[in-house]
């Protein structure tokens, strides 16, 4: 009973911040808001400091930040490893690192997956490259692809590349999946 409940706090956390968060972009994207409102400044106040560290690994994009979004998947990310720590309790350590690591691997393929699902998307869609959108998505899609770059032959078409990074990280996946299962059923991790 007080497992759940607090795994719900955990939740009910996550979620507020990050209507917090979402609070925050829209008090940078409208203008007409009075930033000495208590409730305006409030929010600054909760949000900035979650933001910075990630502002400044995440410079803007094509005039578009993806710090809030990268802090928003963060908070998720660290809300579901902490419900899956207390979740399993601490009777095998073992048994825990690997199932949280192998809840954070997970994750993060899939986010990759998301990210390349998203520029393909762009792509067939034959948006603008030049455009934010298109900007925004190359740029997020770029530190992935760099990888498979180096596997492809010279002069691969950028379309075929991105295909190419897809399969390369869902095959990931499906090999982290099928190892973390592997590790998790030996005898010697069971809690």
């Amino acid at each position: 009973m007080l497992l759940s409940s607090v795994e719900s706090g955990i939740g009910v956390l996550a979620t507020v911040i990050t209507v917090i968060l979402m609070a925050r972009v829209l008090v940078t994207r409208s203008p007409r808001i009075d930033k000495r409102n208590p409730l305006v400044r409030f929010v600054i106040a909760v949000a900035d400091p979650i933001l910075k560290p990630f502002q400044r690994l995440m410079p803007p994009v094509g005039g578009i930040s993806l710090a809030p979004l990268a802090a928003i998947l963060a908070i998720y990310l660290a809300a579901a490893t902490l419900i899956q720590l207390l979740a399993l309790g601490f009777a095998n350590p073992l048994y825990t690192v690997v199932k949280v690591l192998d809840l954070f691997i997970q994750n993060v393929l899939l986010i990759v997956l998301i990210v390349l699902t998203g520029r393909l998307l762009i792509v067939a869609a034959k948006v603008n490259p030049w455009s934010p959108l298109g900007m925004v998505s190359r740029e997020l899609a770029a530190p992935f692809l760099r990888p498979v770059r180096h596997l492809a032959p010279p002069r691969t078409s950028a379309n075929v590349l991105l295909i190419g990074a897809f399969v390369f990280y869902a095959v990931l996946v499906s090999a982290a999946v099928v190892i973390f299962n592997w590790a998790l059923s030996l005898s010697a991790l069971h809690p």
